[in-house]
């Protein structure tokens, strides 16, 4: 069974589901699958979660509960308010189901989250994680950097399959944050961070804070912002162009500091020597300095490569879901009494 969402306005009561077919006028669909999953008495149910939904992440501790394993790319289950993730980790300890969600954190599918899981298992401290952790944002400061307007950047990041259904998300560094709150909660520091909490600059003009798109103009969300970005085409350049004139990058620049229990999310310029400075195009970084990986060890483990798009999402999704398949070493079927 899957959930997944295709664009900004669409309600769940439009989302099919593999085996059962369309939902009925007015049925709710998630209500349908939990239903389905009450009933169904294979031992290895797998619920993939493709979607931004908060109401789908909702009910992810009654689907592990239910004895469903959960792979996610949903980050408002990792990373949205703090009540949804600890219900659905609770769940998950109690019932000994599994949640996979190596899409929510940074990377798209980079083994980030896996890594960091791997080394703490293995005694490691993580001190501080640093790195540009938006693909997309660094696509289009790249583009500005190569002499593209801000508005035709963002655009061509939308047309590439780049940018989340509603590009606001990343621009306001909504996307960013969630996977920031999510390494948060992942390698301990502040456990308790709730998504208000996060220092988080945003990229999306102020003018624009209160912009909501015409669903009913027949043109896409991110053709609709791009239109409204063109005033501001000049204000990014000469932005850009006075990080250059530094000597640096403009880069988006998220630091968690466990030690210290601080962490930021912001435009930073960025001296090309430095590893932060290394990704381009739609890459991300992520640099873990860490007990094990620090100054005795020659340096801090860094993680590098192409982190936003829809072929890399899924790769990262079904590497999870073999992942899971391969702890599932046998049919638990329930007795039937």
């Amino acid at each position: 069974w899957a959930t997944a969402s295709s664009s900004v306005g669409e309600t769940l009561e439009g989302v099919t589901f593999a085996g059962c077919g369309y939902a009925e006028e007015g049925e709710d669909c998630l209500e349908m699958l939990t239903t389905h999953l009450l009933e169904d008495f294979n031992g290895n149910r797998i619920v993939i979660d493709a979607t931004e939904d908060a109401r789908v992440a909702e009910h992810y501790p009654r689907w592990l509960t239910l004895g469903a394993h959960i792979v996610s790319s949903n980050k408002l289950a990792t990373g949205g308010p703090l009540a949804t993730y600890r219900a659905a980790k609770n769940a998950r300890s109690d019932a000994n189901t599994q949640w996979l969600y190596e899409c929510s954190g940074p990377g798209s599918g980079l083994p980030v989250i896996s890594t960091l899981q791997d080394m703490q298992q293995t005694g490691d401290r993580i001190r501080r994680v640093e790195g540009v952790f938006s693909g997309t944002v660094n696509y289009v400061l790249e583009s500005v950097r190569g002499g593209a307007p801000f508005s035709e950047a963002v655009a061509a990041a939308v047309a590439a399959g780049y940018a989340e259904p509603d590009p606001r998300d990343d621009l306001s560094c909504l996307d960013t944050q969630r996977k920031m709150l999510t390494l948060c909660r992942e390698i301990g520091g502040m456990p308790d961070l709730e998504p208000e909490q996060l220092l988080v600059e945003s990229l999306l003009p102020a003018a624009l804070s209160g912009w909501e798109p015409d669903l009913a103009s027949g043109k896409s969300v991110g053709e609709q912002l791009a239109e409204q970005l063109r005033p501001h085409d000049g204000a990014w350049a000469e932005r850009v162009a006075a990080a250059e004139a530094e000597g640096g990058e403009l880069k988006l620049i998220g630091r968690l500091n466990v030690e210290a229990g601080t962490a930021q999310l912001q435009l930073e310029v960025v001296p090309p020597t430095d590893t932060l400075a290394r990704c381009e195009g739609m890459q991300n970084v992520i640099v873990v300095h860490s007990a094990r990986y620090g100054a005795a060890a020659g340096g801090p483990l860094v993680l590098m490569g192409p982190a936003a798009g829809h072929e890399l999402k899924a790769m990262g999704m079904f590497t999870d879901v073999l992942r899971l398949s391969r702890t599932l070493a046998e049919w638990n079927i329930p007795k039937i009494l």
